[in-house]
């Protein structure tokens, strides 16, 4: 169980990685430097928070040590990375050529999670729910539907975060989750990078 949980941690972060890799690709061409800016940096920094996290729980079930950092450290990266992501694909539907964008005011120290929850919840629907509209758009339905289950798994994932992770069942089911959501975007960007923003503007 332990060996097949570690493997199973790494399929959504490659996953996400082809498909960040595949999003950019198809709007380099099409968002301003400001947009595209926060959209790849947002997106480096969710790739580096699941690497992270995945290195920890290679190195904590493998018995050779708790990186206790290496899994504090997800939570708030990855929150940081939606919302920075999400702020990018704002950007990219609001102005084709915006001459500057507000610098991100810092979140202050909170012992609570729930501005991260936010901070995920937001920048996770400003990505999302706008490529399930464009795929709808271009009458890649199919694809608008894979964006939308993508969406909801992703927001079950953040309800399962809330509980016991020490549970393997827990960790397993949080895991699986997780690969059927990234594999659903994965194929979505996939589509739209082959089949629509290749030949059609986004605006």
């Amino acid at each position: 169980m332990k060996t097949l949980l570690i493997l199973l941690d790494f399929i959504p972060v490659i996953l996400f990685t082809l498909a960040g890799i595949h999003l950019l690709r198809s709007l380099y061409d099409r968002s301003s430097k400001g947009a595209f800016a926060l959209l790849s940096s947002g997106v480096i920094i969710i790739i580096a928070s699941g690497i992270y996290k995945s290195l920890y729980k290679l190195l904590y079930y493998t018995n050779i040590c708790d990186f206790e950092i290496l899994n504090k450290c997800f939570f708030p990266m990855q929150s940081t990375g939606f919302l920075l992501v999400g702020i990018g694909m704002l950007a990219l539907m609001l102005f084709k050529q915006p001459a500057s964008l507000p610098l991100l005011t810092i979140i202050p120290l909170y012992t609570s999670s729930m501005p991260f929850v936010f901070m995920t919840l937001i920048g996770t629907t400003l990505l999302w729910l706008p490529l399930s509209y464009y795929a709808h758009k271009s009458k890649h339905k199919l694809t608008s539907i894979l964006f939308i289950i993508s969406y909801i798994l992703l927001l079950t994932m953040g309800y399962l975060s809330t509980k016991n992770f020490e549970l393997d069942i827990i960790n397993l089911i949080a895991e699986l989750v997780n690969i059927v959501a990234q594999l659903c975007f994965y194929i979505g960007i996939k589509d739209m990078h082959n089949n629509v923003w290749i030949e059609k503007e986004l605006y």
